[in-house]
């Protein structure tokens, strides 16, 4: 929601909202010219305002939000509004049960470091911006796809990944099979060229559509993509990686972790497919 707030605010809109208790990341956000008010209450509202945006989190029952929903105010679930905003630009949306926050913020970065350019919706604060959202000119959008409340199949990606399908959420999906036929479902909202990016062993992988479709592993070499030779030194990782027609040595991370490993390796294959040197 806060990206979202970000978005508009960068777009020179007027923009405020509600949020149950303060947090420094309230406060970073009203310092960044962002009314923000702690207590239901009609009075401290926009009563005319051009859209509202909420996100399922919010009770039902939300003095707020049933006020807004009695009006002739278009009142759009924050997925929805992600799926507008991604209709007409070049989507990286990068989806999974865990792992996606990092990815999606390792991907952002490079695209931004090398001044390749992207719109970015990260659902974490990035310690190297302290923030989760930057705005570009370029017309590219990566964006954390989450699967709850099924927010994922509203996007448009040209580009995908899926970095895991583990049972979570089973409160919106009830069993396994509903999550799986989710991530399913997600593949194929791909546009028609769409390149997609899963890790190798998923079940039911064979049922996932894509124009392209490339696995990948940390080291597991069925994989198209892959790590190789990691060696850990002064708490870094050094190592190769095994693009489909490339390979790329002595590549350098300095966050603990192989699973970090493995989320570098993505953000990697992603630029290499952009373009990027």
């Amino acid at each position: 929601m806060s990206a979202l707030a970000r978005y508009f605010n960068a777009l020179g809109k007027t923009v405020s909202g509600y949020d149950k208790t303060p947090t420094p990341l309230t406060e970073q956000l009203e310092a960044e010219g962002i009314a923000i008010h702690f207590e239901e209450n009609l009075e401290q509202i926009p009563k005319h305002p051009d859209l509202v945006v909420y996100t399922p989190a919010v009770p039902k029952q939300h003095a707020e939000l049933l006020y807004y929903q009695q009006q002739e105010v278009p009142v759009l679930k924050r997925s929805e509004v992600l799926g507008i905003i991604s209709n007409s630009s070049f989507n990286i949306c990068i989806g999974g049960t865990h792992g996606k926050t990092t990815t999606t913020t390792m991907t952002a970065h490079v695209l931004r470091h090398t001044g390749y350019g992207c719109n970015a919706f990260l659902g974490g604060i990035s310690v190297n911006y302290q923030t989760n959202f930057w705005s570009d000119s370029r017309n590219v959008a990566v964006i954390e796809a989450d699967e709850y409340d099924r927010s994922f199949l509203r996007l448009h990606p040209d580009i995908a990944v899926i970095s895991s399908m583990d049972p979570d959420h089973l409160d919106i999906y009830g069993t396994e099979k509903n999550l799986l036929d989710a991530f399913i479902e997600f593949s194929k909202k791909l546009k028609p060229q769409g390149l997609l990016f899963s890790k190798y062993g998923l079940p039911r992988s064979s049922e996932l559509r894509a124009g392209k479709h490339f696995t990948y592993s940390l080291d597991n070499t069925n994989a198209d993509i892959y790590t190789k030779d990691i060696h850990m030194q002064d708490g870094s990782y050094t190592f190769s990686v095994k693009l489909p027609d490339i390979e790329l040595n002595d590549v350098e991370l300095h966050m603990g972790g192989l699973h970090n490993v493995e989320n570098a390796l993505v953000a990697i294959a992603i630029a290499q497919q952009l373009g990027i040197s």
